[in-house]
């Protein structure tokens, strides 16, 4: 059985703390619906950059926080 990366699992996890379905965030960030479900599960394990970017966005959270959760986040610039 697939086991999904730590990558997948982050996206997971913020899809869900986001309330959306693989199809909201498919939506929100033009990937299609069927590469994340593969991501997810485990059957996919690569991502491309631009991808993991998109997700990261639509998610709101910086890319460090999907592949590195233990990472702490970017502080805000103020200005």
């Amino acid at each position: 059985m697939p086991v999904p990366s730590l990558m997948a699992q982050q996206i997971r996890k913020h899809r869900h703390l986001a309330g959306w379905s693989q199809r909201e965030l498919s939506r929100r960030c033009g990937i299609a619906r069927s590469a994340l479900a593969a991501l997810e599960c485990g059957c996919k394990h690569e991502f491309t950059v631009g991808s993991l970017l998109k997700v990261a966005n639509a998610l709101g959270v910086s890319v460090d926080a999907l592949v590195r959760p233990d990472a702490p986040e970017p502080v805000g610039v103020e200005g």
